[in-house]
């Protein structure tokens, strides 16, 4: 006799017990999240394509870590794998 294994549902199973308010503010923070485009000037771009290109021959990682001062929501910008 072959017995179906139990599929567990995460959090699905538990959002029953989420009162409304909570959901809304869920949602809402969600919603907050915002794509920006990030631009570099001259300087900046060809010195970070340098050290891709670098590491792409040495075939190391490399992570390009953004330092900014008022934008709390953007922390930093990250490529890896290469």
């Amino acid at each position: 006799m072959v017995r179906k294994q139990y599929e567990d549902r995460g959090m699905l199973k538990w959002r029953g017990l989420i009162l409304s308010e909570h959901a809304e503010m869920m949602k809402n923070e969600k919603s907050k999240i915002i794509r920006r485009e990030i631009y570099f000037d001259d300087q900046q771009y060809e010195e970070m394509n340098r050290i891709a290109n670098i590491s792409i021959h040495l075939k190391k990682e490399v992570i390009f870590e953004l330092n900014t001062f008022d934008d709390e929501d953007l922390l930093k910008v990250s490529g890896g794998g290469v």
